[in-house]
Order: C-alpha cells, then sequence, then structure tokens
C-alpha cells in the first residue's frame, strides 16, 4: 500500500516507518519545510512540504496514497489558538483532503486523558470530562473523524496510545540529562496514575490498526497492562541510570514556571518546554481499558508493564 505518514519527522513515526517499509509499504511523509529529512531521505520515502496549520499546503497530500497516519498535532505550544488550529483545523484539513477518496484506512492517534481522570479502567466510550485545552481539542479531532466515517466519507479509526516511551525517544533522552543533573522533580508527590506504552508496543496497535478489517470507525487504548504513578517510572529510570531518585516539587511552582516560559517562547519564538497543557495532563489520572483492543486486533504488549520495558531505555 501507499501510506501517508504525518508528524514524520517525530519519535512515533521514527519507529512506524521502518516497520511500514519492512512489510513493502510505499511512504509518503508531510513535514514541514524546516524538518530535517535526512533519515527520511535515507529510508527512501517520498517527501511532501506543508504545515497542518497551512490548508494550502496539504492540496494534493493524500494523492495516490491508500492509507493515512496522522500523528501529527501540536503540544509544545503556549499559544492556544495555534494549538487548536494544529490539532482540530489541520485534522478537518487533512481529513477534507482525504474523504471520498476510497482510502483502507485514516489512523489517528490520540491519547486516553481526552475523556478526563479515571482511577480505574476506563473503556473507550466512556462519557468524557475533558481537562485542558490539549485533550478537548484532541477529543473533538477524534470527533468530526468519526463523523466523515459514519457518512461514508472516511474509514477513520482512532488509535489512544499510553505515554509512549523507549530508547532514543527524546522525551526520555531529557528524562536523563534532567536526572543525572538532579533537576528533575516530579509534579506534587508523583501519585498520578500514568498509562504507558512501550514504543515497540505502540507501533504494534498502530500497525494492527491498518491490517484489522473490522478496525474502521473504532476507537482504540493501546497501553500497557497497568498504570503507574509517574514517580515509579522515574524511580526505574533513575535506578536504572544509578542516580537518586527525584524529589517532588508543588504543582502550583511548575505553573508558575510555565507561565515564565509561555513568556520567553512568544519572544524567542520557540516550542515552550513546559505548558499549562503538559501540566494538566501530567496530573491526571489516567487508567485505559485494553480489553478491546486485545479482543478485536489481538493487542498483545511485548512490554506489558513498565518495569518490563524501562531497560531497552538506558
Amino acid at each position: 500500500m501507499r501510506v501517508l505518514v504525518t508528524g514524520a519527522s517525530g519519535d512515533i513515526a521514527a519507529a512506524l516507518i521502518p516497520r511500514l517499509l519492512e512489510r513493502g509499504h510505499n511512504v509518503r511523509a508531510l513535514v514541514r519545510p524546516t524538518s530535517r529529512t535526512s533519515q527520511l531521505d535515507a529510508w527512501g520515502v517520498q517527501l511532501h512540504r506543508g504545515d497542518l496549520t497551512d490548508r494550502e499546503s496539504l492540496r494534493g497530500v493524500a494523492d495516490g496514497v491508500d492509507a493515512v497516519y496522522h500523528l501529527g498535532g501540536a503540544l509544545w505550544t503556549a499559544d492556544a489558538a495555534y494549538l487548536r488550529r494544529a490539532n482540530v483545523d489541520g485534522t478537518r484539513w487533512l481529513a477534507e483532503e482525504c474523504a471520498g477518496k476510497g482510502l483502507r484506512r485514516f489512523i489517528f492517534t490520540s491519547f486516553p486523558q481526552v475523556l478526563g481522570p479515571s482511577s480505574a479502567p476506563t473503556r473507550e466510550d466512556a462519557t468524557a470530562r475533558s481537562l485542558g485545552n490539549h485533550a478537548r481539542w484532541k477529543l473533538e479531532a477524534e470527533e468530526l473523524l468519526l463523523a466523515l466515517h459514519r457518512e461514508g466519507r472516511l474509514a477513520a479509526t482512532v488509535v489512544r496510545l499510553g505515554t509512549v516511551y523507549g530508547p532514543g525517544m527524546r522525551i526520555i533522552e531529557l528524562y536523563r540529562r534532567l536526572l543525572r543533573l538532579r533537576l528533575m522533580a516530579t509534579f506534587g508527590w508523583g501519585r498520578y496514575l500514568t498509562h504507558f506504552v512501550h514504543v515497540e508496543d505502540a507501533v504494534q496497535g498502530l500497525l494492527l490498526a491498518l491490517e484489522s478489517e473490522q478496525a474502521a470507525g473504532r476507537v482504540y487504548n493501546i497501553c500497557d497492562d497497568r498504570p503507574v504513578p509517574h514517580r515509579i517510572f522515574l524511580n526505574l529510570l533513575a535506578d536504572r541510570l544509578g542516580v537518586l531518585h527525584p524529589l517532588p516539587a508543588p504543582v502550583i511552582g511548575f505553573r508558575a514556571v510555565a507561565v515564565v516560559a509561555a513568556l520567553a517562547s512568544r519572544l524567542a519564538r520557540r516550542p515552550a518546554p513546559l505548558t499549562q497543557d503538559v501540566i494538566t495532563m501530567a496530573t491526571v489520572p489516567s487508567w485505559a481499558d485494553t480489553s478491546r483492543a486485545k479482543a478485536e486486533l489481538g493487542f498483545a504488549p511485548k512490554y506489558p508493564m513498565v518495569e518490563d520495558g524501562i531497560g531497552t531505555c538506558v
């Protein structure tokens, strides 16, 4: 198949694209005009230069493709208008470019926190109580895609990924540096449940969503088997690195830092290293029920708990 991948310079795409190529698919990548593409070029991936926030730049991006992985979007920004444009408008414009073209599948990546706090296994169709702009707008993007599916215009599938971790991922490299420098801290006491998924298992779920005939029009949670408090994840990583565990810091302190980071981001015109939405997501407990993905897709995580996968990161 000819497969379009958005967010192609991101960490998930870096793990997914080689697997698609191994399966004999041809890959086209949507990349920003300023993105580095040396790895994509080495893989022989066709490039389409464009931006989800620029509708005209998406013209023709889906011509001749059979399936789409929409991994692109925005998170590390304090600009709420841009956040919505990238995640909602960009998804709508891309979907409209793809609608009615007979695509086998349009796979959209989201996350379980779109439903709001959950301290017990929560199924995909639970009532949403989204907190934060990013979660609300991801949910809005989900809904517009599923509406297109119900209209018969787009074979959309939503894959809600847990917090993705794995070797070489930028967030893990950041954690490693901060832990070694003793600059890492946990939000509050780090009690907030976080549902993780190893990048290899995330890719497994994404491939299954493409290959399963019954996945069209469905929403799936792709996570490991048990969420853990975020501090446990950081402590496990610290143990592997042979450094001290991070100390807790009050959430209000993180929010104050995010205010300063937002101002600096606007002045420097660079992504914010910490945003209010990132803090909200990190402090919303998340526990996703993965039984649907296991029953319908045959999803079976290689790393069912973070204790199993954390060793791959060091």
